[in-house]
């Protein structure tokens, strides 16, 4: 996933996202996902997804949305 946002396919990282969801999902992999969005300005999406996970949201996950908003 990170690979694939790093790459600007953040469509296919949130597939592969769904995917791995399927099995069980972590922070980290969670965390590669906002980044991505934050970098591509999907930050709408991001706050979506921040209320799925809620509970499970880091510092890092909020320090790629603060610096997608400035």
């Amino acid at each position: 996933m990170h690979a694939l946002c790093l790459k600007g396919e953040v469509k296919k990282a949130f597939n592969l996202h769904d995917k791995v969801l399927s099995h069980g999902s972590s922070k980290v992999t969670y965390s590669i996902l906002i980044d991505g969005l934050c970098k591509t300005g999907e930050t709408k999406i991001v706050v979506q997804l921040l209320g799925i996970i809620e509970g499970s949201s880091t510092v890092i996950m909020y320090n790629s949305i603060l610096d997608s908003l400035f």
